[in-house]
């Protein structure tokens, strides 16, 4: 069984954001959304879409196509089918209105006995969900981190025991493990 070693990492974000996951060749575009969302620590309430070359892969795709754009079948198109070689990088984006994105690198395809889903590595806690992108996440932290600031409890309160520089392994691999491959 082929297996994919990906670097995930969250842009416009420093420092940086990244896991480093290892996923069945088989796996559908559709899958690696959830395995994204769960290494990354999102909450899977918006809507994604791939880019891979010229073409884009998501769900929902009558909504796309309402508005004119051409979406495929991201449960119907596997990894191998789009990533075929070592090397190509494409671009993840979660939550649109928000406009985080992830750039996805093929860093090594081997042959594995289980195939099994797993994080391999991670720096950094990904943003809370609904913060407000790049942009808003960086206000984000300077309201956080400044007692002084107006909004500072406001903030602190929104976002709970949030800390940036935090993050499981163990914690992200447990999630993972409850992962089905059929999910």
């Amino acid at each position: 069984m082929l297996t994919y070693t990906l670097r995930i990492e969250l842009l416009e974000i420093a420092p940086p954001i990244f896991r480093r996951v290892s996923v069945p060749a088989s796996i559908t575009l559709a899958q690696l959304h959830k395995v994204i969302q769960i290494a990354m620590g999102w909450e899977n309430s918006h809507i994604y879409l791939f880019e891979i070359g010229r073409d884009r892969y998501g769900e929902g795709l009558s909504e796309w196509n309402a508005f004119g754009q051409r979406v495929l079948n991201a449960k119907r198109t596997t990894l191998q089918d789009v990533a075929s070689r070592r090397g190509p990088r494409f671009l993840y984006t979660y939550d649109t209105g928000d406009g985080w994105d992830h750039e996805i690198k093929v860093e090594a395809i081997a042959a594995a006995p289980s195939g099994k889903i797993r994080c391999l590595e991670g720096k950094r806690n990904c943003p809370p969900e609904d913060c407000g992108g790049p942009y808003g996440y960086q206000e984000l932290l300077e309201k956080l981190f400044d007692p002084t600031h107006s909004e500072h409890q406001e903030i602190k309160e929104w976002a709970g025991d949030f800390f940036p520089g935090t993050f499981s392994l163990e914690a992200v691999n447990r999630r993972l493990a409850r992962l089905k491959a059929g999910a």
